[in-house]
């Protein structure tokens, strides 16, 4: 199965407003500095990732379709925040 193509909206629903415009700052000025994914099994995909900020942060994003086909994003951050950050955001966008 093909990875998820994710929407703006898709996005909104897992980022408030804010988050995701820094987010999307973060990806305009090509912070993502490592992005690897991983098929996971049949509906469920890894991202390891590193993203510039203070410092370079790792994530560790699932993303999978629940069992009525909702999309689902599981965001993490080694940053202070740690959970569905700007970090996050710009690698989603990526």
């Amino acid at each position: 199965m093909k990875a998820p193509q994710l929407t703006t909206k898709d996005l909104l629903h897992q980022f408030d407003a804010a988050t995701y415009a820094r987010g999307l700052e973060y990806y305009r000025q090509k912070r993502v500095a490592k992005f690897d994914l991983y098929e996971s099994g049949e509906s469920l995909w890894l991202i390891r990732s590193k993203v510039q900020g203070n410092r370079l942060y790792k994530q560790h994003i699932e993303l999978g379709y629940s069992r009525r086909g909702e999309l689902w994003i599981e965001a993490e951050c080694d940053c202070p925040v740690g959970y569905n950050c700007k970090h996050c955001a710009a690698v989603l966008l990526y």
